[in-house]
């Protein structure tokens, strides 16, 4: 079975040539499409104090703003990597209004999303810290979630795990897992060559980046976390 960095070197050369192609076609002015996955750590949700919000601009929105690249919304609050790989219910899904619970196979949101040639994938987090699913699981679903974007002929962008501040919602024991999962995830993207965006490296000031509700970030920790994954985004498509 051929490695994820087989495979990202193989869908870099293609994905070099298909844009080297469409930027003489319209005088170099095409970037790649990006279709973003994940949870409330770029959906935007947060309670306020019981009832669901959204910020706005949404961090899809802030992201694709400040990198130029048209970014694609496929995130949903509560969302786990494990429920993204198959589709179906989500467990912990808090939907918008007229969002349904459930989620899409990752075969046919790459499906629905041919143009999308950049795939930041960020679901992983509830499944480590609520979902009851080990690092070790979380990792190989992440290999899995990488391949399957892969083969699309995608190239895979993986986000990071952010950081927390400890709460009621978020122990001493759960904010070092999310730590240890933060570094297994970034040495397994570097082993296999897959672009991590750590965002664990965004600069971060403790319970003044949390929300009200104990858990989301604030609106003014996800401009941060926003500004570091469009420049990084942005760099990424450059070299394809």
């Amino acid at each position: 079975m051929m490695t994820a960095a087989i495979l990202l070197g193989a869908t870099l050369a293609i994905g070099a040539g298909y844009y080297i192609r469409k930027r003489a076609e319209f005088g170099g002015t095409v970037r790649p499409k990006v279709l973003v996955i994940s949870a409330s750590d770029t959906h935007g949700g947060y309670f306020d104090p019981y009832v669901l919000q959204r910020y706005s601009p949404t961090p899809v929105q802030m992201i694709s703003d400040a990198s130029g690249l048209a970014c694609y919304d496929e995130t949903l609050n509560g969302l786990q990597l494990c429920e993204l790989l198959v589709g179906g219910d989500v467990a912990f899904a808090a939907p918008d209004p007229g969002q349904l619970p459930t989620i899409k196979p990752l075969q046919q949101l790459l499906d629905e999303h041919p143009d999308c040639k950049l795939v930041m994938l960020g679901a992983g987090m509830n499944d480590v810290l609520f979902g009851g699913r080990s690092i070790e699981q979380m990792l190989a679903d992440k290999e899995a979630e990488a391949n399957m974007t892969l083969l699309a002929g995608r190239v895979p962008v993986i986000r990071g795990f952010h950081n927390f501040a400890e709460t009621s919602l978020m122990t001493a024991e759960k904010i070092a897992i999310n730590t240890a999962a933060n570094t297994a995830l970034q040495a397994k993207a570097a082993a296999t060559g897959v672009p991590c965006l750590d965002v664990h490296s965004v600069e971060f000031h403790g319970i003044s980046d949390i929300a009200a509700d104990g858990l989301h970030p604030t609106f003014e920790y996800h401009q941060r976390l926003c500004a570091f994954q469009a420049s990084r985004l942005a760099e990424i498509a450059q070299s394809i």
